[in-house]
């Protein structure tokens, strides 16, 4: 028997966690929020309200490990990982994958990046 919720009874449907990852300034890797990536989070916070995605949960995190190719931000469920060096590149990922539910392949970063 599967007991997972349904799609209708989630809170949210998907989370974004954006890198906002930071370390000393003698630190060797730039990482992601010294690239940026705080003005590109709250910028998708406000765009997710604007298109009325409200299923959508925008959340910081500090753990990617992949500092060196960011900004970057991974969605889940699905665990697609993408850079955004741009509100562009960030409006793309909502409208194209979060809006539309289609890959933003020029964006996606793979399992060996």
């Amino acid at each position: 028997m599967n007991n997972s919720p349904k799609q209708d009874d989630l809170v949210y449907t998907q989370h974004v966690f954006f890198c906002t990852n930071e370390c000393a300034p003698c630190h060797p890797r730039e990482l992601c929020k010294a690239r940026g990536s705080d003005k590109l989070r709250t910028h998708m916070k406000v765009k997710t309200n604007e298109l009325v995605l409200d299923r959508i949960r925008n959340n910081s995190a500090r753990w990617s490990d992949r500092c060196e190719l960011g900004p970057i931000l991974v969605i889940y469920p699905e665990g697609v990982w993408y850079k955004c060096e741009t509100t562009a590149d960030v409006d793309g990922v909502l409208i194209e994958h979060m809006k539309k539910g289609n890959h933003v392949n020029d964006q996606m970063l793979g399992a060996n990046e």
